[in-house]
């Protein structure tokens, strides 16, 4: 009979010993994931015939399979499984050909730990093209009203020839072009910078409002800032129980989101961020944060962290 192992990053692989598997955030669930982006009942995982199969629960953040939110999917071996912002990499054991005639032995809930998740890199334009030059026209000559006079010229100075004026050498032109090149490739590295800067600045403002305002300890006001999916799974008093576990949340000193500690990735209406975070004591997390905008604001639709290993 063929098994089903999931494998989450950075940790061992769970091999699933019954037929049917409940997956989701309650304690009951045969398949714990207690993380903000899973739902209490967020999916079931069945045996069908020698192969395994996902059925989505209505869960709030959905259940992918390679980026693809699915409702009831067959599994394939070697597929990336995931339950909100949770992944997992799919086996699937070969050789079976018997269909499940029951449920197997009951070894009790499965737990498994949060880490992070990557989202598509958002795409990068192509810096512009240089304009072409603009084509200019020779004068037209002079007529009588409006020719000057020529310059008078004047003798030579005594005991010899005036010397010829030197033109502009071959290495003054050349330096004067690379010059140019330059200016114009620091101009289109600013521009795109600046851009991208823009774009990924509301995200990572909205992720620190959060940040500050618990360490403030507002938190209704950071509570407020999630989005209205994180909210109806994850209660006021389930986000207390949560911040006071994570001393880098209820006590930070210093919240890092931009490279080398983080990175900011966004595609139209979504973002994901990932950062340190730094308690008064010099605790360190790793955040993952994946947000959503909404009503023109960004909130936050699922929040994890971990400690720095």
């Amino acid at each position: 009979m063929g098994k089903l192992t999931l494998h989450p990053p950075s940790a061992a692989g769970i091999t699933l010993e019954k037929d049917e598997v409940s997956v989701g955030r309650d304690p009951q669930s045969d398949f714990v994931i207690p993380d903000g982006s899973v739902s209490r009942k967020h999916a079931r995982l069945l045996r069908r015939g020698s192969g395994w199969a996902v059925v989505d629960q209505g869960s709030a953040n959905g259940t992918f399979l390679d980026s693809q939110r699915v409702a009831d999917a067959a599994l394939r071996d070697g597929q990336e499984l995931r339950f909100g912002v949770m992944p997992f990499r799919v086996e699937l054991e070969a050789g079976a050909e018997e269909p499940g005639s029951g449920p197997g032995r009951d070894t009790g809930p499965t737990v498994v730990q949060p880490s992070p998740l990557s989202l598509p890199t958002a795409p990068v334009a192509p810096p512009p093209a240089p304009a072409a030059p603009a084509i200019s026209h020779p004068p037209p000559p002079p007529t009588a009203a409006t020719r000057v006079p020529p310059r008078p010229v004047e003798p030579p100075p005594a005991g010899g020839s005036r010397p010829p004026k030197k033109g502009k050498g071959p290495l003054f032109w050349i330096g004067l072009g690379c010059g140019g090149c330059l200016t114009m490739v620091a101009l289109v590295v600013a521009l795109a910078g600046g851009s991208c800067y823009v774009m990924m600045s509301g995200p990572v403002d909205a992720v620190k409002a959060h940040v500050a305002a618990i360490g403030r300890g507002d938190l209704e006001a950071a509570y407020a800032q999630f989005s209205d999916e994180q909210r109806s799974q994850l209660s006021p008093e389930e986000f207390t129980a949560y911040v006071e576990q994570h001393p880098a949340l209820k006590q930070n000193a210093e919240t890092r989101l931009w490279p080398p500690s983080g990175s900011v990735n966004r595609v139209n209406d979504r973002a994901r961020i990932t950062g340190v975070l730094v308690a008064k004591d010099g605790t360190e997390e790793r955040l993952v944060c994946e947000l959503v905008r909404q009503g023109g604001a960004w909130k936050i639709a699922a929040l994890s962290l971990e400690p720095v290993r």
